[in-house]
């Protein structure tokens, strides 16, 4: 929605004030602050002449068409009531345009996507539960680390005590 107004305010004192006429402004129709914007203004006469828009709550919402009129009739009455540092203000133009349609053009891109995340996160997904299987088998086949001077040690620990003593006494050399 879009409408433009003459205020009886010179430019060089309305912009200073601007956000404090958009919150006066939004106040007074009783939407939120976010939700009017300053389009354009120029300097007319001894006013100015400035273009509003007033956008819907949220990215996909509209402004319904009850809520529409009743904004278009108090502007068009008199009926907002701005500070009196902004003069007097007259409506000068309005239009309101229908929201757009979804077409099913946005729809199959917004499937397309949801498709293509859904896979891309179970391709992911997979790809980490098999890295991990395969590095536990692989963890398993090699078996437990040992060093090899530790089973060297312990070999030759056993052969020794393997090894039967022999009598110094008992020679079976012949000299």
């Amino acid at each position: 929605m879009e409408f433009e107004m003459t205020m009886t305010i010179k430019i060089q004192d309305l912009v200073p004030q601007s956000s404090k006429l958009a919150q006066s402004i939004a106040h007074e129709l009783e939407i939120k602050y976010d939700q009017v914007q300053m389009l354009n203004f120029t300097s007319e006469g001894n006013g100015s002449l400035i273009r509003w828009a007033i956008s819907p709550d949220g990215p996909n919402d509209y402004i319904p068409n009850t809520t529409a009129e009743s904004i278009l009739s108090r502007l068009n009455e008199g009926s907002v009531h701005l500070p009196d540092t902004f003069g007097t203000y007259k409506l000068v133009s309005w239009k309101v345009e229908p929201p757009p349609k979804r077409t099913w053009w946005h729809w199959q891109h917004f499937l397309v996507f949801l498709v293509v995340g859904v896979l891309a996160a179970t391709l992911t997904f997979s790809v980490l539960v098999t890295w991990y299987i395969w590095r536990r088998h692989k963890q398993k086949a090699l078996g437990s680390y040992k060093p090899v001077e530790i089973e060297i040690a312990d070999q030759e620990i056993a052969n020794e005590e393997s090894l039967p003593l022999q009598d110094a006494t008992k020679s079976t050399d012949n000299f």
